[in-house]
């Protein structure tokens, strides 16, 4: 395989015409040469005692499946099947969102206030929400950073039954125990529960939006990106939902898109939640932390 590690250099996918490979970030390029060396491990041709050539012609087979899904502007998550990101390998399909970096702050912002909520409590058992599992990232992480203090569960909801599938395998294949997945949407979630966390990255962009990239479009489930005529949709069934099921001094985490969506909704529910806003890394503000009013 010396042979084949060789040629995987971008000038030289350059030279043979693979364009699209070659100018990828880095990062993708690194992923997508390991995942063209094996897929070409798996080729039975390889078993044959042939010499390099046999290399060469299965290895190029590979690279030019991978340029034409590059060039139909399939996503490299999709390509791959999978995503390393924070501290996790998560399997991607079709049928899940492609984690961003911006979620990230989401996460970290919920690890700070469960840390504060554990001090606080000494310890006491906490009980957070996922709302729209999709791959499992934001649990799978929360989880993966309490699980050795065995006082924090996650249960996290997901209409789709396809995202369900690929949150459970993500929760196999990362050896995660504290996070229970239920099939169901917010509106029909039905708990006596009180918890101490919500947290969700929900559809956020308006149904009519014309600032969505065609490969996002294509390639990412719908009902994980839109949600209605203003964006809010599912974030606003979040806040009615926490009404009545959080506990004192508990609060709710949203990932949203801009300050306007984030100054709308603390308009809309003044009298019921305090607002606090933050920018992600980029410098745009992305997330609100939610606070139940004492009445």
């Amino acid at each position: 395989m010396d042979n084949i590690t060789r040629i995987l250099t971008k000038d030289n996918l350059k030279r043979n015409g693979y364009n699209l490979i070659a100018n990828l970030s880095n990062i993708e390029f690194h992923e997508i040469c390991q995942f063209a060396i094996n897929e070409t491990k798996q080729r039975p041709e390889l078993k044959s005692p042939e010499k390099d050539s046999v290399n060469f012609d299965t290895i190029n087979l590979v690279l030019r499946n991978i340029e034409r899904k590059l060039d139909m502007q399939v996503p490299v998550a999709q390509i791959v099947g999978s995503i390393k990101i924070g501290n996790l390998e998560l399997q991607i399909t079709p049928d899940v969102l492609i984690p961003r970096v911006e979620t990230e702050g989401l996460i970290e912002l919920g690890k700070s206030l469960i840390f504060g909520k554990m001090q606080s409590n000494n310890c006491k058992p906490l009980t957070i929400l996922e709302v729209g599992i999709g791959s499992g990232y934001i649990s799978l992480e929360i989880g993966k950073t309490f699980e050795a203090y065995k006082v924090v569960h996650l249960i996290a909801i997901e209409k789709s039954r396809q995202a369900a599938r690929v949150a459970r395998s993500n929760l196999r294949s990362n050896n995660i125990k504290n996070v229970d997945i239920v099939e169901t949407s917010i509106e029909e979630f039905s708990t006596d529960t009180k918890f101490d966390l919500i947290i969700s990255n929900p559809p956020y962009i308006p149904t009519r939006s014309k600032h969505v990239s065609r490969k996002v479009k294509l390639n990412e489930p719908t009902m994980a990106l839109f949600a209605g005529q203003e964006g809010l949709d599912l974030a606003r069934e979040i806040l009615q939902f926490g009404k009545t099921h959080l506990n004192e001094n508990s609060h709710i985490l949203l990932e949203l898109n801009s300050k306007s969506q984030i100054l709308k909704l603390e308009k809309e529910y003044k009298h019921y939640f305090k607002f606090q806003s933050f920018k992600d890394t980029f410098g745009k503000w992305r997330y609100t932390q939610v606070e139940q009013l004492i009445d």
